[in-house]
């Protein structure tokens, strides 16, 4: 495929869900990104969507629809939730449901706050659904949300299968699992084993055990993060799984690796950053690249505007503001491998009208334009860097500035 193939198949596919978002949810926001699934929050009500495509491999298949019939079976049997679900037959579904905003078992384990939820109500959640021949597939932290009575909610049945009740409460309640690697703690496992560890031993005592978790966006621990880091790029240099590159607490050292891996694998360099589009890589901040973007472009027109970008990060958004309209943009660099790597990204979607330079040229890139748009999305550089930053964005209208805590819109 080549790079202007795949810039327009991802230009219309966006307007896809453009359209679809303004017919049917047209106040929602982006919450989760995907090229066919995606997550969007109307007020006190998450929409899971799919949408149907010619080049999908699951064709007109349903679903959404299986996930809901289990939602069913669970609603006011195990929490209530209100679940709803509607669809237009080969184009598109939908799944509608209480937002829940407790916080999640991964977020209790990185807190030591893991027994907050109910060990007993865990158990009846997954043995009413093996009883039920529901094999959960996507037990995760990440997918156990504690409701205001300590009770566990889940959600993701994406994978879930039917099948006997005898099998199903086995495959979800058994404390070990066999992977490609052998036998090991399986999900269930995992998290009992860490909610009986933080029963019975103090947290003052309990700081420095390092719980290694099922998954590296599941942890912030700089320990964890590093290890699973090693692992993936092992991984990528030797099976090309692009998407498996996490993120690393050392951002210049994850951007090294990058570089790297596409100087050596060039002819695969343009699947890692398909991957960054496509399904929203998590990366320094563990939110979703496609989440980011679709909050800015809510805020921000860039139809015919100049952009100044300073930390050009991954190259995503001066591809984005481009292809959102924007005549020109100039993205400044502080860090060498910023350049290496907005570049590629530039290249690999073959816009025009973009410009990646040093942050030193920024002066004699001074613009007189009255209502141009500032960008400072990477948090390495606006951590690290932020008067810079400042200095060269001062002539802009606004600016859209990423922190650990969200995108801050600054009007000048």
């Amino acid at each position: 495929m080549s790079n202007l193939h795949w810039r327009n198949l991802y230009e219309v596919h966006h307007q896809r869900w453009d359209d679809f978002v303004r017919e049917h949810i047209p106040e929602a926001r982006l919450v989760k990104d995907g090229f066919h699934n995606r997550v969007y929050r109307n007020a006190d009500r998450a929409y899971k969507v799919y949408l149907n495509s010619n080049d999908d491999d699951r064709g007109t298949h349903q679903a959404l629809q299986s996930e809901f019939e289990i939602y069913q079976m669970c609603e006011g049997n195990l929490w209530s939730i209100n679940p709803k679900y509607s669809h237009k037959k080969g184009e598109w579904e939908v799944m509608a449901m209480n937002w829940l905003s407790g916080p999640t078992m991964n977020v209790l384990i990185e807190n030591q706050e893991a027994n907050k939820i109910s060990f007993l109500s865990l158990v009846k959640c997954l043995f009413v659904l093996g009883w039920n021949g529901v094999r959960y597939k996507q037990f995760r932290g990440r997918h156990i949300y504690l409701s205001e009575n300590r009770q566990p909610i889940f959600i993701d049945f994406g994978d879930s299968v039917r099948t006997s009740p005898i099998v199903a409460l086995i495959k979800n309640m058994s404390p070990v699992a066999k992977t490609n690697k052998g036998w090991g703690l399986s999900s269930f496992g995992y998290i009992g084993a860490v909610m009986f560890r933080e029963k019975f031993r103090k947290k003052s005592q309990s700081k420095n055990i390092n719980y290694i978790n099922m998954r590296p966006h599941e942890s912030f621990s700089e320990n964890v993060i590093k290890q699973q880091h090693e692992k993936n790029k092992n991984e990528a240099w030797k099976a090309l799984k692009l998407g498996r590159v996490a993120q690393s607490k050392d951002f210049k050292e994850w951007k090294k690796s990058i570089c790297q891996w596409i100087e050596k694998n060039p002819e695969f360099g343009c699947d890692l950053l398909r991957w960054e589009y496509e399904e929203g890589a998590i990366v320094w901040g563990g939110e979703s690249w496609g989440v980011i973007w679709d909050q800015i472009r809510s805020h921000i027109d860039f139809k015919d505007k100049t952009v100044i970008e300073v930390g050009c990060g991954m190259g995503l958004a001066a591809v984005h503001a481009r292809l959102a309209g924007a005549s020109y943009i100039h993205s400044f660099w502080i860090d060498s491998a910023d350049k290496d790597v907005g570049q590629k990204a530039v290249n690999f979607f073959d816009v025009d009208c973009v410009e990646i330079s040093s942050i030193q040229n920024r002066a004699k890139a001074s613009t007189t334009e009255d209502d141009v748009i500032g960008l400072a999305l990477s948090i390495y550089t606006n951590e690290n860097h932020w008067s810079q930053v400042c200095e060269s964005l001062k002539n802009c209208s606004i600016i859209a500035k990423r922190s650990r805590k969200g995108i801050d819109f600054i009007t000048q």
